[in-house]
């Protein structure tokens, strides 16, 4: 399968999934209203970047890496997922410890430190060879997974901070429905810079693709260097 056929099967289904959050536009609205009324307007904003911006990371990824795993490793498709479970397992290695640490020092230095080890587990992707050690970038997966397993645990619980039971069902759609918007804007963002590079270079083969995917692999760091501005507006500390 060519790059630009793949690219585009896995952009319109970001965008079906985009598209399928606003077939009510009457619940969406409702929702939004809610989680205004039942926060300050900085906190909504701070809140809602950093909830688009997780997505963003996160769904930025399930887009790469398969691709970068298949078109430069020339892994097969089964292959390709199998070698992506390093990140699930780190993931599942912190999802708990966030929590916990969340309940006694706050969500702003739990997010920080997921934020920092999915930068430290993205580098490799964005600065290897194509030749790039197979275990380099199974544990550049784990230290990615578990700086991902950081992140959206806390910035759910801050969301959910101070609420009385009724707006609880309202901050959880809202802050599913800004996750997904984050993400299928993501996927379509790097989907393009993706193939914008490809098409950018003046012979493709392997090393040509793999710079390709260096560039992209960039952009998702820098958009999660980004993102390091709204974390210092989260709290320090759990309220008491």
């Amino acid at each position: 399968m060519t790059p630009h056929i793949t690219l585009n099967f896995r952009v319109k289904g970001r965008l079906r999934l985009f598209t399928s959050h606003f077939s009510s536009g009457k619940k969406i609205s409702s929702t939004i209203s809610s989680m205004v009324a039942m926060e300050t307007g900085s906190k909504v904003i701070n809140h809602s970047c950093l909830t688009r911006s997780t997505g963003l990371s996160s769904y930025a990824g399930m887009l790469l890496l398969p691709l970068y795993y298949q078109q430069v490793r020339g892994q097969s498709v089964l292959a390709s997922g199998l070698l992506l479970i390093p990140q699930g397992v780190g993931m599942l290695m912190t999802r708990s410890l966030a929590g916990k640490l969340t309940d006694t020092i706050g969500s702003r230095w739990v997010v920080l430190g997921g934020t920092i080890l999915t930068l430290l587990g993205t580098l490799p992707f964005a600065l290897g060879a194509a030749d790039t050690s197979e275990v380099l970038l199974a544990i550049s997966l784990i230290v990615r997974g578990g700086g991902l397993g950081g992140l959206m645990l806390p910035i759910m619980a801050t969301a959910y901070e101070g609420l009385s039971k009724e707006l609880i069902p309202h901050a959880s759609s809202a802050t599913r429905i800004l996750q997904q918007i984050g993400g299928a804007f993501g996927a379509s963002v790097f989907a393009v810079i993706l193939q914008n590079q490809i098409n950018a270079q003046s012979v493709h083969d392997i090393s040509t693709l793999n710079t390709a995917f260096n560039h992209t692999f960039m952009w998702s760091v820098g958009f999660t260097i980004v993102s390091l501005v709204f974390i210092f507006f989260l709290p320090h500390k759990k309220r008491a």
